[in-house]
């Protein structure tokens, strides 16, 4: 699938699951969470994020909310690694056991 086609099936899809209420406060808590005050009793989270990433360190805070309300909570920190490196290096050690994780 190549990279406009994967973006419109992914923009298609959040528009049929958010419809009239994208970009509004009406916005269900379970389809925009990071932009909930109040993450208690929402599903449990798991999130990876390569050190590398731009948003480590949002993605950080966003896991410590949840741990802090308790919310059950699986987070891998892939150490060194790129935004993209699972497609980057698809036979690296790294992205293997990425991909070998049951979520």
């Amino acid at each position: 699938m190549g990279s406009l086609s994967g973006m419109y099936m992914i923009i298609t899809g959040w528009a049929a699951y958010i419809g009239k209420d994208a970009g509004t406060e009406s916005m269900s808590q379970y389809a925009a969470a990071a932009r909930s005050e109040n993450v208690e009793g929402l599903p449990r989270l798991y999130l990876d994020c390569p050190q590398l990433d731009i948003l480590v360190h949002e993605n950080l805070a966003y896991v410590q909310r949840f741990m802090a309300s308790n919310v059950p909570t699986e987070f891998h920190l892939f150490t060194g690694l790129p935004y993209g490196f699972i497609g980057l290096a698809p036979t690296s050690t790294a992205a293997r056991r990425y991909s070998a994780w049951p979520l």
